[in-house]
């Protein structure tokens, strides 16, 4: 998330005149929040299913295909959402946008050793969580740097 505290950093300078730009970056920050709930929703509905275990390798194995496609197409949305916030706040950030790491734990991975696919479910939703926290601390520093400018 360095290019995203990057564009946070830029875009919590900017004057009060620069209200709408500011509104577009709140708005993508919220699109990658909601990718990480809509993404854990999908972790947890795996978690609570009745299905059998699969192999020792694949993830996919144990979550199924469908809810490794689901996850993928949130991915697909975040990233995008990460280059338009990139693009609204910098075009050198915009360049570098498409190496950001996605907020969202895919079913694209290899289980470690001896992990389950429970435990993985489990590891993807605990580092979503970190990054939906993550991401409220960034919102809030964009929201609140228009405050003073416009009180005073």
């Amino acid at each position: 998330m360095r290019l995203l505290e990057q564009a946070v950093d830029l875009a919590a300078q900017w004057p009060a005149q620069r209200q709408k730009e500011r509104e577009e970056v709140l708005a993508h920050l919220r699109t990658l929040s909601a990718g990480c709930e809509e993404a854990i929703a999908v972790w947890k509905e795996y978690l609570t299913a009745t299905a059998p275990p699969g192999d020792r390798w694949s993830i996919i194995s144990w979550i199924g295909p469908d809810r490794a496609q689901q996850l993928f197409a949130i991915s697909q949305r975040t990233k995008a959402a990460i280059q338009q916030l990139c693009r609204a706040v910098d075009a050198t950030l915009y360049q570098f946008a498409h190496y950001e790491d996605n907020p969202i734990e895919t079913a694209y991975r290899q289980l470690e050793p001896g992990e389950t696919g429970p435990e993985a479910a489990r590891k993807a939703i605990e580092r979503m969580e970190a990054r939906i926290a993550r991401l409220k601390e960034l919102l809030k520093r964009v929201a609140g740097s228009a405050a003073p400018s416009a009180t005073g």
